[in-house]
């Protein structure tokens, strides 16, 4: 939320002959409602360096904050001054977050996790592309680990840079491997991700470890002949049942 990042596009409106640059900004102002009479463009923020005629587009660089601007102007500009009334666009900027992480453990030994981690995607996915799953030390993601794939799908980013284990929009869940130690991680956290970037910000789920460990077990032999045993083997319930399904009992 508060940060964009994308092409602002517009097309050439009347006679450009006499058009040399066009300006870019972000503004405060919204015409129609707050400021009607006032088309000037308050406390305006310049995108981008003055572009000459015959440009159509420039980029915002991703995770631009754009609070308190609301909207986008564009003015042109001929050899002697700019343009006094923009054109202007409403800022579009949505929270394209996920919702409902869980993850159940599956792992009954302690400091180890397991299990399938689900979530909810977002209203709207017209701009997701993937979803980012991270073990992390806090809910903001910080000290995170990539909950890695058996088969990673691999994404390159602008920059030529690639990283792998991004789920494509439409996976609602993704599997932790048995017997991960937990170490620090005490959240799980899911992104989402547009061609451009990945979010800041991730949606988290407090981690619970799962911990059955039979507390008590007694065995008496009564079997009186050397080297061979016999008799019952007894035991408690571990404190916390609700993922054992079996009990195996070795020699």
């Amino acid at each position: 939320d508060t940060q964009v990042g994308g092409p602002i596009t517009w097309g050439p409106r009347g006679d450009v002959d006499r058009v040399t640059y066009y300006a870019v900004y972000f503004s405060t102002v919204d015409y129609a409602v707050y400021l009607s009479q006032n088309d000037g463009g308050s406390a305006r923020s310049q995108v981008e360096s003055f572009l000459i005629a015959g440009t159509y587009e420039v980029d915002i660089p991703p995770e631009h904050y754009h609070a308190p601007n609301t909207h986008v102007l564009i003015y042109t500009k001929s050899a002697l001054t700019e343009q006094t009334t923009p054109v202007s666009i409403n800022i579009s900027d949505s929270d394209w977050s996920v919702s409902n992480v869980d993850f159940l453990d599956r792992d009954l030994d302690d400091d180890q996790l397991g299990g399938i981690i689900t979530w909810v995607a977002p209203g709207e996915v017209d701009l997701v592309t993937h979803y980012g799953v991270y073990l992390a030390e806090d809910d903001a993601g910080g000290g995170r680990s990539q909950v890695s794939q058996e088969l990673p799908y691999v994404l390159v980013f602008p920059d030529g840079s690639n990283r792998t284990g991004f789920l494509p929009e439409g996976t609602n869940q993704t599997e932790l491997a048995l017997h991960h130690e937990q170490e620090n991680f005490t959240f799980i956290v899911v992104y989402t991700k547009s061609s451009l970037v990945e979010q800041t910000t991730p949606v988290s789920h407090n981690i619970s470890d799962v911990l059955s460990i039979i507390p008590f077990i007694e065995f008496v032999d009564r079997d009186l002949d050397e080297e061979e045993l016999g008799g019952d083997i007894e035991w408690l319930p571990p404190p916390d049942i609700s993922q054992v399904t079996f009990y195996s009992v070795y020699v």
